[in-house]
């Protein structure tokens, strides 16, 4: 996969969203394997890149929010990877609505860091679950919860 960036970095500008799309994924990657302090470098890097190419708001923005928050909570940065959460969680409401699933993957993952910083009352209700569709709500409430 780094030989890939390295290819589309070297293909396009340094700063398309391209290039950010495959830091973001290598970050993922980074995650996966338990390379955290990697991975959390490569979602800023991809954060930056597509805040710069793509705007304020952007789906692809709010998804490296949300890595970066996992990445941020990896390190038991609760207060860091709550901000994060709740930005990515907001950008996302507001571009694709309450009743799309990314939105459900946001609020499992605010949940998660709600509940390893100690605020279980917070983690079960950070959200009024009660105006989104049975659809969106069962995705909620069936996640599995997160375990480090």
């Amino acid at each position: 996969l780094r030989r890939a960036l390295d290819v589309i970095v070297q293909s396009s500008r340094p700063d398309h969203p391209d290039g950010a799309a495959a830091v973001n994924n290598l970050g993922k990657l980074l995650q996966a394997t338990n390379r955290h302090p990697e991975a959390e470098a490569l979602y800023r890097e991809a954060l930056a890149i597509k805040r710069q190419t793509l705007g304020p708001a952007h789906p692809s923005i709010a998804l490296t929010l949300n890595n970066l928050a996992n990445a941020v909570r990896d390190r038991n940065a609760f207060a860091e990877a709550e901000a994060l959460a709740r930005e990515g969680l907001e950008m996302r409401r507001v571009l694709l609505g309450d009743e799309h699933p990314d939105v459900a993957e946001s609020l499992h993952d605010l949940s998660a860091v709600l509940w390893l910083k100690g605020d279980f009352v917070g983690a079960v209700f950070n959200e009024d679950l009660s105006g989104l569709s049975d659809d969106v709500t069962d995705v909620v409430i069936t996640l599995e919860p997160y375990t480090p």
